[in-house]
């Protein structure tokens, strides 16, 4: 049974990639994430957008933008390092997870991918154990998101970086969250999806600040050479809150 199921799933594979390449064969975009080019992208949403998902590794704009954040200003491939990745995402996952240089580690309450299961806001891990945390798209989910803050600041190192990243509503200058609201679908129209708790606004950085971190909000498109933010199919907007301790 066990070698049927690997039969399946790597013709499944073989398949996939054979309709990724007759569907999006092309050179106009690029993906950091996996290093291919599509002349298109793959939908992405409810309701599906086009142009937002990369065919092979399903990178979307937050996943390229961190990458090439991870690549260009920490070096992450070609120095020693110790990283921390919550709710570790597919398409980042797999190059980390490969890189010989890296002491690297992945957590998550329920994730299977995840090799410890736990919640944010109380860490299996020692103070000061870690160069880089990575948590994009994660506090929106979770109630105590300032014990979640705090708790990485303790296991980050004094000269590390936790790198976070949230959905934000720009409309909204204070964060808007509600206990009382915990119906899937009322949450899906309170706060955007079924799984969020909350909707960041513009004080996304004093919340980070208050828990403890120095705190720059980054627009990385701002940081690139010309052409590269529409070849990579990324717009401004889309922070990166770089916290140091």
């Amino acid at each position: 049974m066990t070698i049927t199921r690997t039969l399946r799933r790597g013709a499944r594979t073989v398949a996939r990639r054979a309709y990724v390449a007759a569907r999006y064969r092309g050179h106009r975009y690029l993906c950091p994430c996996c290093e291919r080019r599509f002349r298109r992208l793959a939908p992405h949403g409810q309701p599906p957008r086009p142009d937002r998902a990369c065919p092979n590794c399903r990178a979307l704009q937050r996943h390229r933008l961190l990458w090439l954040y991870l690549l260009r200003e920490r070096n992450i491939l070609s120095r020693s390092c110790r990283v921390l990745h919550v709710a570790p995402e597919r398409a980042i996952r797999r190059r980390l997870a490969s890189a010989q240089n890296l002491i690297y580690v992945t957590a998550d309450l329920k994730m299977t991918e995840a090799a410890v299961h736990a919640e944010l806001s109380r860490l299996p891990f020692e103070d000061a154990c870690f160069d880089i945390v990575i948590c994009s798209h994660v506090l929106e989910h979770i109630e105590d998101d300032f014990a979640s803050m705090v708790e990485m600041r303790r296991v980050l190192a004094a000269t590390g970086q936790a790198l976070v990243m949230v959905p934000v509503n720009p409309r909204l200058s204070q964060t808007y969250e509600d206990p009382s609201i915990t119906d899937p679908d009322a949450r899906k129209r309170a706060f955007g999806h079924p799984g969020h708790v909350r909707y960041y606004g513009a004080d996304v950085t004093a919340r980070l600040v208050e828990s403890g971190f120095e705190v720059d909000p980054i627009d990385y498109v701002d940081h690139m050479p010309p052409g590269e933010a529409e070849r990579i199919r990324a717009s401004r907007g889309e922070l990166i809150y770089v916290c140091r301790r």
